[in-house]
């Protein structure tokens, strides 16, 4: 339901919100997934981020990370952007140095938190799940469809198919350049 509710105060579109809602009954209910609990602080970032609250936005993608461990994923992606959207602000109005980094350090400051409040636990828990060994399971998602196609198409090259791999870095890591790259030119 906060999902739902975090969608709509946003989107203010409600046939878009009961598509959601029903996309998530089976994963959260009849599944039981913890996607329902990082979600809403994950929608709400994005929200806020692009609305140009980066403040807020930043500290809700740092909750959303301490909730579940896959935002983390596209940290890379988010900082990128924060730092994109305080340059282009920056121009505007010639905020200090100073200034650009309260949504960096609030957010680190969630982080250190968590790990004054939970110890070592915190770095045992993201060290399983970095080392799990399907990353990706079962679910078809692009990066699986785009790995599964290059094992298909070239085993000589990329090796063949092997059940539960995943090389998420087939396409991360090049998006990742090329989204920097991007925010760097749009910058100068």
């Amino acid at each position: 339901f906060a999902t739902t509710a975090c969608f709509y105060s946003f989107t203010r579109n409600l046939v878009l919100t009961a598509a959601l809602e029903f996309s998530l009954i089976l994963n959260s209910v009849a599944l039981g997934y913890l996607d329902v609990y990082f979600a809403p602080f994950l929608i709400a970032a994005f929200f806020l981020l692009r609305r140009g609250n980066l403040v807020l936005g930043l500290l809700l993608f740092t909750i959303s990370c301490s909730v579940k461990w896959q935002p983390l994923i596209i940290a890379p992606f988010v900082c990128i952007y924060t730092l994109g959207a305080q340059q282009r602000e920056n121009r505007d109005n010639n905020r200090p140095f100073t200034k650009r980094l309260i949504p960096f350090a609030l957010a680190a400051a969630v982080a250190s938190a968590l790990i004054l409040i939970f110890g070592a636990k915190i770095f045992d828990s993201l060290s399983r799940a970095t080392r799990h060994a399907l990353l990706s399971a079962g679910a078809l998602n692009l990066t699986w469809l785009q790995t599964w196609a290059l094992h298909l198409i070239s085993p000589e090259k990329y090796g063949a198919l092997k059940n539960g791999e995943i090389g998420m870095f087939v396409t991360h890591d090049p998006l990742l350049v090329l989204h920097a790259a991007r925010k760097l030119s749009r910058s100068s």
